[in-house]
């Protein structure tokens, strides 16, 4: 039934009526059984109207996911190393996909793109609102030699690869959260949620996750349960190519790669403090039990929280930041 499914929303995904007995002839189902899947498409958190006399649609049209299309926009040198692309119409959590591969399946390089996640992942075990065909989820895959260097940084240099996406597509004023996540005008965008697999001495599988808001209906603004945004609020309906949008994800998210692996946090210092949307404002740093607050003083050459407290500097390497409920500039 639910490849029924899915091919009810790719004819739906126009965004016009089509009428129950059209749709049955063309799924090969009764009209009652066309209806049955249309509620179920709930499951999945779209919304369809049903109007008599006129037959069904989505409430938004949707610009399905399609590998040959993503392929397309791919760099040369970046579809060469990448090993898979795969697109799933449903997966619980595409970052947990590729961490329970087993070892001989373990590519250099893999992309996987997720229609609709069940149980979408952010940080700190935080869910991921993933509303079907509405946004981009991914999980990028690479191997890693020295698994120590990568704590030290690779997550605000793919932060730095991601704004670069979104300011491509025509986005301006895309700012940057410690340690990752991608904001404008304040409001969440996107994030990143990276995990590893294997030995902390040799070489291991680092699985990037990637959520970035294409379009968000009220009610996933509310489950979100912060200040969000999405790309269609802020560049207008025919302002981006979904397909398009994946495609660029993949060649940029390998160029930070390749960049890193070379060069460290180095290479991305500079855009990183360009786009800092905490540098010089006040904060506060949940780490356990204890809220450290001050002003914050940008990353270090490690890519740690700097923060100016009453006690002196002092470095975070991991915790939650936040600015304060002013959030005042302060010299």
């Amino acid at each position: 039934m639910d490849s029924r499914r899915y091919q009810l929303v790719s004819l739906l995904a126009d965004g016009q009526f089509h009428s129950g007995e059209v749709l049955a002839r063309q799924l090969g189902l009764s009209r009652a059984a066309v209806w049955k899947i249309v509620q179920r498409l709930a499951q999945w958190q779209l919304d369809v109207y049903a109007v008599r006399g006129r037959g069904y649609r989505l409430a938004v049209p949707l610009e399905l996911l399609e590998g040959q299309r993503i392929q397309q926009e791919l760099d040369e040198e970046v579809r060469r190393a990448l090993r898979r692309l795969d697109i799933f119409v449903e997966t619980a959590s595409t970052n947990q996909y590729l961490l329970q591969q087993p070892e001989r399946e373990q590519e250099d390089f893999v992309a996987v793109f997720a229609e609709y996640q069940s149980a979408g992942r952010g940080r700190r075990g935080r869910s991921w609102v993933s509303p079907f065909g509405h946004n981009l989820y991914a999980s990028l895959q690479w191997r890693v030699s020295h698994p120590a260097a990568v704590a030290e940084g690779l997550s605000l240099a793919l932060a730095v690869g991601l704004a670069r996406v979104l300011e491509h597509a025509g986005l301006a004023g895309v700012q940057l959260k410690w340690p990752n996540d991608v904001h404008v005008g304040g409001r969440k965008i996107a994030g990143i949620l990276l995990e590893m697999n294997g030995e902390s001495t040799g070489p291991c599988r680092l699985v990037i996750g990637i959520g970035l808001n294409l379009r968000l209906g009220e009610r996933q603004r509310r489950a979100i349960g912060q200040p969000c945004t999405d790309l269609m609020s802020e560049l207008g309906e025919a302002g981006f190519s979904r397909n398009r949008l994946a495609g660029q994800l993949v060649n940029e998210i390998y160029r930070v790669l390749v960049g890193f692996e070379r060069n460290g946090l180095a290479m991305f210092r500079q855009a990183w403090d360009d786009r800092d949307i905490m540098r010089g404002r006040e904060v506060e740093v949940l780490l356990g039990g204890e809220r450290v607050g001050g002003v914050c003083r940008g990353v270090d050459e490690r890519g740690a929280l700097l923060v100016q407290t009453a006690a002196g500097l002092r470095r975070f390497i991991s915790g939650e930041a936040s600015l304060r409920a002013r959030g005042r500039r302060v010299s």
